[in-house]
Parts: C-alpha cells; sequence; structure tokens
C-alpha cells in the first residue's frame, strides 16, 4: 500500500518559456498573406520539402476558410494543368524550385496566347491569373538574382513566411537548416549563419536580450559577430528571460558525430527516422490485426509515459518496462475483484500514481 503513495512534484525555480507562440505566429503570418491576394479561389503548390514542415504549422482547414482549395498539389517537374487564377507556389529558397514555378507560367500562359484567338475569354483569364511565391523561410540572393533576370519577371509575386523558429517541443528549437553543414565546409555559403543570428534577434524581441553570449568555433563567433552588429539597432522592450547563451559549432565537436545513441529516443531514430517529433511507423506494429498503413506518432512532452522513457538507457528500460507492466495488472486484477466505489476509486488512484511516478 504504502508502495502506491504519491510522491509530491519537485518544484522547479526555472520555468520553462513557452515556445508554442512561434508555431502560432507561422500560421498567421501564411494566413495574413493570403489575405492580401485577391478574394478568389486558390490552389497551393508545396515543393515536397516543405510540405512536412507546413503540415507541422499549419492545418488545412483555415486556409480553406481563405478560399485554397482542398486538393492540394505537389511541385513537379512538368506543369501541370490548373484551372484557379490563383496559384500559390510554397518552397525552400532554392533556383531549381523557381525553375520549375518558370516552366509552369510559360505553360500556362503560351497555352492561353495560342487559344486566345479561338477563344477570346483565354487572353482574360490569362492577364488575370497570378502567381505567388511563398519562401520558407525567406528569398535569398540567389533566388533574387534568378527572378530580377527572368523574362517572367512580372508575373512573380514574392512573400518571405520568415519561419526561422521551428519548436518542436516545450523545450526544443530547430531552424532545420538541413544543409548547412555542406554549405559552409563545401560550398563556403555563409547564409546559415546569418539565418542563425536572424533566428536569435527575433527570439531575444519576445524574451529580452540575452545577457550572455559564448562562442567557441570560427563560426559560432562569426554568428556571434553578426549578433553584435544587428543587436546595436534592435531594440527589445522585455527584460532579458535568458541568464546565458553558450553557442558550439562541428569545428570543435567532431566526436558527437561518431557516438552511438544508448536510449530509447535514439533507438527510435534509428529505426524510424525522427522528423519533426513524429516517427511513422506500421499500424500492425502499435495494435494486433493485419492493418499495414502508416500511422504518425507524436513524441512530444504531450505523451508524458513516452517523455519519462525517452533517455532511459536500454538495460535501465529492460527492467523498467516489465515492471510497469506487472504493477498494472496487478492493480487492474485487484479491481476486478470488487464493485464497491470506495475501491475502484482506490483502483484508479493507485494507476494515477503509477503513470505520474516520473516526478519521484
Amino acid at each position: 500500500m504504502d508502495s502506491f503513495q504519491e510522491a509530491p512534484e519537485p518544484k522547479n525555480i526555472f520555468e520553462p518559456i513557452d515556445l508554442s507562440l512561434f508555431k502560432d505566429h507561422i500560421q498567421q503570418t501564411l494566413l495574413s498573406i493570403i489575405d492580401t491576394m485577391p478574394k478568389k479561389q486558390k490552389t497551393l503548390i508545396i515543393e515536397s520539402e516543405c510540405i512536412p514542415k507546413l503540415s507541422y504549422f499549419s492545418e488545412l482547414e483555415p486556409l480553406e476558410k481563405k478560399g485554397v482549395n482542398r486538393g492540394i498539389q505537389m511541385l513537379s517537374e512538368n506543369p501541370i494543368q490548373i484551372d484557379t487564377e490563383i496559384l500559390i507556389f510554397v518552397i525552400s529558397p532554392i533556383k531549381e524550385s523557381l525553375e520549375k514555378i518558370e516552366r509552369q507560367i510559360k505553360s500556362e500562359q503560351g497555352s492561353y496566347s495560342y487559344n486566345a484567338k479561338t477563344d477570346p475569354e483565354k487572353n482574360i483569364i490569362a492577364a488575370n491569373k497570378q502567381y505567388h511565391v511563398i519562401f520558407f523561410t525567406k528569398i535569398n540572393n540567389e533566388c533574387f538574382n534568378y527572378i530580377n533576370q527572368s523574362s517572367f519577371k512580372s508575373f512573380f509575386i514574392t512573400h518571405n513566411l520568415n519561419a526561422e523558429i521551428y519548436p518542436l517541443d516545450y523545450d526544443i528549437i530547430s531552424i532545420e537548416q538541413d544543409k548547412c553543414l555542406n554549405e559552409l565546409y563545401v560550398d563556403k555559403n555563409y547564409n546559415s549563419l546569418s539565418v542563425l543570428a536572424r533566428t536569435i534577434i527575433k527570439f531575444e524581441t519576445v524574451f529580452g536580450k540575452i545577457k550572455h553570449k559564448y562562442a567557441k568555433g570560427d563560426f559560432a563567433c562569426k554568428v556571434n559577430m553578426l549578433l553584435e552588429n544587428q543587436e546595436e539597432n534592435a531594440l527589445f522592450d522585455n527584460e532579458n528571460e535568458i541568464l546565458a547563451c553558450v553557442m558550439l559549432d562541428r569545428s570543435v565537436d567532431f566526436l558527437t558525430m561518431f557516438c552511438s545513441d544508448f536510449v530509447y529516443e535514439g533507438l527510435l531514430n534509428e529505426i524510424f527516422g525522427i522528423s519533426l517529433n513524429n516517427i511513422k511507423v506500421s499500424s500492425n506494429i502499435l495494435e494486433k490485426g493485419e492493418k499495414t498503413e502508416s500511422t504518425k506518432v507524436d513524441l512530444s512532452y504531450k505523451d508524458k509515459f513516452y517523455y519519462m522513457i525517452k533517455n532511459f538507457a536500454f538495460s535501465k528500460l529492460s527492467n523498467f518496462l516489465p515492471e510497469r507492466l506487472r504493477q498494472h495488472k496487478e492493480i487492474m486484477e485487484q479491481g476486478k475483484k470488487t464493485n464497491e466505489l470506495t475501491e475502484v476509486s482506490e483502483t484508479l488512484k493507485k494507476i494515477k500514481v503509477i503513470n505520474f511516478s516520473m516526478f519521484v
């Protein structure tokens, strides 16, 4: 009986900051961009790399209320037939994506011009057609120069989503610069450092200027220099909620890449691949049966049990899970033996204590 007594939650003087507002901000920015467009039916065409990121931040229902068709298209090499007057492209800031959009514009405008003699309405459709390009996260110099040199420059209407901050969990932020290692060390392209500096400035705008910043490594020091220059012209109204920031780059930490992650979360990532705090698994792994379609599983702090065991080493996990299962079975068997309300209530209390024993 004593083993099931609830222990008080430890008091944490360092309350976690609320990062969810950045997620809401990205969706509101997207909706605000769509609000600037004419109130007509719109088709959303998304680059494949942007689909999981955009779906993580934005739901379809608010977009439909803004006139976006439910049938979202994927940006492809070959032009596709689209009847709506407004096309919204969501792409990464890379030249190859702009080339695909240019082919789409050329195909549509060429088709309308060819048919204009026999069908005058085609000219009207062509004149009213709009092509909005939303960069995820922000246009870079390469894309800016490409558009300016393009013969279809007048058709491009560009927007920036400015989604540098990805709040994956209540205590995890990513800027999703997947190719930065190759860009920095091979291409000598330092754009990702500017993105990181802008991200920290945006972070400071919300939570106040970070009091102390420490940098280790050449690229980390460059980011620190960018911050010093940009912070001179920035205004931070809020008091600093964060005491210090420590920046390390890969040049001072080659060892981590070769380490094996012998914890439960590392095992899930090795087998299924964690993307935006989700994994996709076959449904027959989660439930008995012959279902084989993939199911998305959330690995954020919302799943309290997962959050308790995600950093457990394999050896601890193999002992912990059978013991937890044994306790559950024992309590459930005791609950089945009685119909007394007080005893049923006591059984539920025991289950609750087990579920929240992560705080012990």
